[in-house]
Order: structure tokens, then sequence, then C-alpha cells
């Protein structure tokens, strides 16, 4: 509901703008018939009085907060006007009606009693307070709870709003940086120690420092500080040109860890040739061939899984007077041909069985094939005119792949 200033509001508004204090003092509810908010002094019938419990002042209007509570309320009604209260400017022990509202009974909440359910609600009020500088209100703390909304945000503030120090949560002598910020002191041990469970970390430092600084000098030291000969790094033949204090060059034999090379083949794999001995291995003789090995014996280079793949280029011609030929590096068992730029011409060769087949667009023709037990295999096709295409010779690139 609307609030509208009573005559004596409007004459303490009138003092408050000319300086004088304005302070509201409390809230009563009732449910009384309505009357003209001018005249009117008092509820028609006030039946509770609600403390403010907040107040604040902006753009010339007072916003004032009251709970409400009915646990003394012993008869519910309809809450048809409420009237806030601020207290006499010429004698602070009285009040004087301030502010006037009313609804219809037919459109006002209804407050029930305290036998019918627990009701606490907050209350809102706004009433205008023009220009007048001193407004406030009579808020009794002890009768202030705070509103679920308020709990809420306080619950969820996390900037320490009761500003505990870190003395009073034990922690006085933490010092407030990310743990890699700290800086710890210590005093470096005069000899290496070993670090022992369990003790200081100041202590431990001290030993972490001198181990650190001994390793250094350690690392820096290129005057064979461990005394090391030449015999015990396998350098003491008379080929060598080295002394015993100067082991930092020369080639480390097998038996102390090394390769017994002074110098490496580029590229080239080191295998075990004996018990004593490391080779190079060769490179191999083709492109594409693999590492093998068999149970026994060197590993070896081959082509992998007992095939290879060659290439060639047709010359568009057919029939016995111009047969394809392509050579393998070992006797092929079936050789399998298809055009590269297509899957749609492509043929089987079976040297031993003197046949194969072409199958160009889903047409099948036969190749007649020879070279069997040879590295070279031959084929043309078995026709009476020319088609370079089903002979799998026509001007593209062609790829065979010989399986051994």
């Amino acid at each position: 509901m609307t609030l509208q200033l009573t005559n004596a509001g409007i004459n303490a508004l009138l003092r408050a703008t000319a300086g004088d204090s304005l302070t509201l003092a409390c809230v009563k509810i009732g449910n009384g018939a309505a009357q003209a908010a001018g005249a009117a002094t008092d509820l028609s019938n006030p039946l509770v009085t609600l403390n403010i419990t907040e107040c604040t002042v902006a753009n010339q209007r007072a916003t004032i907060s009251v709970t409400l509570n009915n646990s003394t309320i012993d008869a519910g009604f309809r809450l048809t006007e409420i009237g806030v209260f601020a207290q006499d400017q010429d004698d602070a022990a009285e009040e004087i009606l301030y502010a006037y509202g009313t609804e219809p009974e037919a459109t006002a909440d209804y407050i029930a009693a305290s036998g019918d359910n627990i009701l606490e609600e907050d209350i809102t009020i706004d009433v205008f307070v023009g220009n007048a500088e001193n407004v406030s209100a009579i808020i009794n703390e002890s009768l202030v709870y705070t509103t679920k909304a308020a709990f809420d945000a306080h619950v969820a503030n996390h900037e320490n709003p009761h500003a505990v120090t870190k003395a009073q949560v034990g922690l006085s002598k933490v010092p407030n940086v990310a743990t890699n910020d700290q800086t710890p002191t210590y005093t470096e041990e005069t000899a290496d120690a070993n670090l022992t469970s369990g003790e200081r970390l100041t202590v431990a430092m001290g030993k972490i420092a001198r181990a650190v600084r001994s390793l250094i000098g350690h690392l820096a030291n290129n005057n064979n500080p461990h005394a090391v000969t030449a015999t015990q790094v396998g350098a003491a033949t008379s080929g060598h040109k080295h002394s015993a204090a100067d082991v930092t060059t020369g080639v480390l034999s097998v038996r102390r860890g090394g390769t017994g090379f002074g110098t490496l083949e580029t590229n080239k794999i080191l295998f075990p040739s004996a018990s004593g001995a490391f080779s190079h291995l060769p490179f191999p003789s083709k492109n594409g061939m693999v590492l093998t090995q068999n149970t026994s014996g060197a590993p070896f280079w081959a082509f992998p899984s007992g095939s290879q793949l060659v290439s060639y280029y047709g010359t568009n011609k057919s029939r016995s007077s111009y047969p394809n030929t392509v050579s393998f590096d070992a006797v092929p068992r079936i050789v399998f041909i298809m055009q590269r730029s297509t899957s749609s011409a492509w043929g089987v060769l079976f040297p031993a069985a003197g046949r194969g087949f072409s199958v160009v667009n889903n047409v099948t023709m036969p190749l007649i094939v020879s070279g069997n037990g040879t590295k070279n295999i031959t084929w043309y096709l078995n026709d009476s005119e020319d088609h370079p295409a089903n002979q799998l010779n026509g001007l593209f690139n062609y790829d065979a792949l010989g399986i051994f």
C-alpha cells in the first residue's frame, strides 16, 4: 500500500527541512477502517507494533525495514492499515503519526495467528522525507535479527569479514607469500653430511648447500680427481699416446664399456660382431629394404614379408609381338599388377602355370605368362586385336608386387 503524510507528518517534515531532526520511531499495523490520512493521529485499530531494523535515505525517501513475527498474535486478521510513527520534535518521549496508508479488506494480506502457522516476514516501507538532511530511525539492536539473504551473503563472503589475523589461527610465524617465493635461511655445513629424517629445514638446507658446492667443484675439476689410470680405462697399449693423468681423449675399449672405435661411419648401424668387437652394418643394396635377422648370425637387409614392389610405364602396345616384362630381386611365385591412377585396371600373373588374367572396367581377359623360376616375368595378351589396356600396358604408370 502507498503511505501518505499526515498533517502532523507534514509539519514535522517542514521543521526537518528547516534544520530540525526527523527521527522515525516505529511502525504499527492493524485491521481498522480506513480514515483520511491528513487528520489521522493513530490507526483505527492498531494491533501490532513493529520495531525498525534498518533505515536508509535516498532520493527524498526514507526506506525502513521491519520484521513481522506472529508469535504474539492470538487471532488472525486482515492487514488493512499501516502507520509510520516519528518522535515528537518537541517531546522526545512522545510520538506522532508521520505517514498513514490503508488497503481494502478484500485485497489486504491475511496475518495468521500463532496457532495456525509460524509467520516471520520482512517488510520494507518507503516514506517521503523530501530534502530533510537530518533523518534517522530508532533501532533496537536487541530486537534485530539477520535476514536469510544477509546471512547467506555473509557466508559467501570469503574476504575475511571478521578481520581474523594469522596470529589468531596460529600462523604468526608463516610469511604471507606463495610457496615458490619462500626465503628460507640457513648456514652452510662445513663438511659433506647425509640428510636425517625429521631434522629442521634450516639444517637440511645447510647440508644441501654444502653438497651442491662440492658437486659443482668436482664437475669443474678437469685434472683427473679420481686418479684414474690409463690401464683402468683400457688405454695403456703402446699404440696410444695417453698418460695416466690424461684420459680425457683416446679410444675406450669394449671391455671398459666403449666401442673400440675412434670414429664412427655416418648413418651406419653399429652391432656386436664378436664377443669383444663392434662392426658397422653396410648400407642396404636397395631402397625399401628392412633390417632382418635369423635365429643366428649377423643382422642383414631384406625386403619385408618376402615381397618386392616395382613400377613401370606402359608402351601402349599389346599381343605376343610386344610383351611386358618386370624384373625382381628374387623369383616371384605370384605377381599382382595395378594401374596407379585407378583401381579399374588390374591383373594377376601365375608364372608357374604360365597363365594370368587382367580385369579392365570389369572385363576379364586372359594373359600368357613366362619366366617361371627366373627373376624376370613376361606376359602378353592372348587376343587377335590390339588392346594395350587389357594387357596392362596402356600409357599409364603401373605398380607390380612380386610375392616370393
